[in-house]
């Protein structure tokens, strides 16, 4: 088995992370399991000090050389989108390939998918795909489906 001159540390950490409520201190604690990873397997001689290096300037390169302000603004972006696409849940307006910005309703029951690149047979209810990106609300109230 590799590692264990640390006992596994990595591990232990790595079982603790749920516990945190803070996503910043999760992804520090994520970010520093993965470095204590890499420490305990060059230590046991399972890695070479290429890795172990490379592991820790880019450990020091996100946490420690840069204020966070562009973690930050990450972490705000994806909660509001997150946000934004629970209220539309709520709302029953992004359900579907109809509720998709990528998606031009087409005469009858076609339409057209900016990135699945084809024309295809609709129904107003096929699931979302992972391109999904929900229609701002104004768009869809005009749309006429509600």
């Amino acid at each position: 088995m590799s590692g264990g001159r640390m006992n596994y540390l990595c591990y232990s950490i790595e079982n603790e992370i749920s516990n945190i409520p803070d996503i910043e201190i999760k992804e520090l604690a994520q970010d520093f399991a993965k470095l204590m990873h890499d420490l305990e397997w060059y230590l046991s001689c399972d890695y070479g000090e290429g890795s172990w290096t490379k592991s820790l300037e880019e450990f020091r390169e996100k946490w420690l050389r840069n204020d966070g302000t562009d973690r930050i603004k990450e972490y705000v972006k994806k909660e509001m989108k997150q946000t934004e696409e629970n209220v539309l849940q709520l709302l029953g307006m992004a359900m579907y390939c109809k509720d998709c910005e990528n998606f031009t309703c087409g005469s009858g029951d076609y339409g057209d998918c900016k990135e699945r690149k084809e024309r295809y047979l609709f129904h107003q209810y096929d699931a979302k795909c992972d391109k999904f990106t929900p229609r701002p609300i104004a768009q869809k109230i005009n749309w006429g489906y509600w």
